[in-house]
């Protein structure tokens, strides 16, 4: 009798360790492929940043409810779902009304910002409000303050005074004493525009880096795939942002799926989407 207990033991042993490597592996699975998205985070980028009155640095994850504040000489940008960019001039406040995903909410109580809807993840639509103002945009970008809009790219639906506008590219609509004017952007708003731009897509490129840097074996398979340095790896990465590379191609030789490369390709096709924008001004 001795024996059957034995192998009986033997058997619940190895199913055992069967069963840990197997939660180990399917663990270890998930960790390398998966890659959530963060409803809201703020990146500081100079000088001195206040969240809910408390000074921040670096990248923070945000709530509803917060409220983001740059000073005199200080510039943050505010990502909701990874998909919309939010950059904030210097005195700027602005508050997180509603993070729905399929709608997300912002108050900007003062200053000015410069918008970029990517419509990366999923995301329909965003809505920025400012005194008795209201930009609600699909794919697109635009500047931003009270009683004053400019249309960077695509369309914005702009409400003031109860008045309904449909902004396009390089054109303002803004309210001078008691009128509402629309006209031509000025050479200067061009310029306005551009930076707006190069400002997003730098910020872009800063969410793509964290998302390489998120997973350590990532950037390992990268460098072993194109047998490059990190400071090679970067000037290799400015070539698939200008389209001298098909980014769509490098994605298809990675070993198995993995959320990370899926989303460091669509971010990379934002960051070409806006060169070609800023070219086309």
């Amino acid at each position: 009798m001795e024996e059957p207990k034995k192998s009986r033991k033997k058997l619940v042993i190895t199913s055992s360790g069967i069963v840990v490597v197997l939660v180990l592996f399917f663990i270890g699975y998930f960790y390398f492929t998966n890659s959530s998205i963060v409803p809201a985070q703020a990146h500081v980028e100079s000088g001195e940043v206040l969240v809910n009155d408390k000074i921040v640095e670096g990248n923070i994850k945000l709530d509803k409810g917060d409220v983001i504040e740059t000073g005199e000489n200080s510039l943050a940008t505010v990502f909701l779902y990874e998909s919309i960019v939010i950059n904030l001039e210097p005195n700027t406040l602005i508050s997180i009304e509603d993070l729905a995903k399929d709608y997300p909410e912002i108050l900007q109580q003062k200053g000015s910002t410069w918008n970029t809807f990517t419509k990366l993840f999923g995301i329909e639509s965003h809505t920025i409000k400012t005194g008795n103002s209201v930009a609600s945009v699909r794919a697109t970008a635009f500047g931003f303050k009270e009683n004053y809009i400019l249309g960077g790219y695509g369309e914005v639906s702009y409400q003031i005074d109860g008045k309904v506008f449909s902004v396009l590219s390089k054109k303002v609509v803004e309210k001078v004493g008691e009128k509402i004017i629309e006209r031509n952007a000025t050479q200067e708003e061009v310029q306005r525009i551009m930076r707006g731009m190069g400002r997003a897509l730098k910020e872009l490129k800063y969410l793509r880096e964290r998302e390489i840097e998120k997973k350590p074996f990532l950037k390992s398979i990268i460098k072993w795939k194109t047998g490059l340095s990190d400071k090679e790896l970067q000037n290799y990465l400015q070539d698939i942002d200008d389209e001298k590379i098909n980014v769509d191609e490098l994605a298809e030789q990675a070993p198995f799926e993995i959320e990370s490369i899926d989303k460091i390709v669509e971010i990379t096709k934002s960051i070409q989407d806006i060169n070609r924008r800023i070219r086309e001004l």
